[in-house]
């Protein structure tokens, strides 16, 4: 059964790596990894980028919107989940 991890991002970018290792290191094989962006942050790109050439990762980075944040962008990935 494919499990569907999603990974919003805040201004919290440093976090990510340390997010994505906590997935890889389950016992579970069959996962996604959505990561949402609510656009503040260019770095988050690159953090996606680079840890995308070893790591299969979907990444959104949505319109620069005060508002879109947290839940907002939990819905969209549950949203977007398989």
């Amino acid at each position: 059964m494919l499990m569907t991890v999603a990974i919003t991002v805040w201004r919290r970018e440093r976090f990510l790596p340390h997010a994505i290792q906590s997935v890889l290191d389950q016992t579970h094989e069959d996962w996604e990894i959505l990561v949402y962006s609510d656009g503040w942050s260019r770095w988050t790109r690159r953090v996606v980028d680079e840890l995308r050439r070893d790591i299969p990762i979907s990444y959104k980075r949505l319109p620069r919107r005060p508002r879109l944040r947290g839940n907002h962008l939990r819905r969209l990935a549950l949203e977007e989940a398989r």
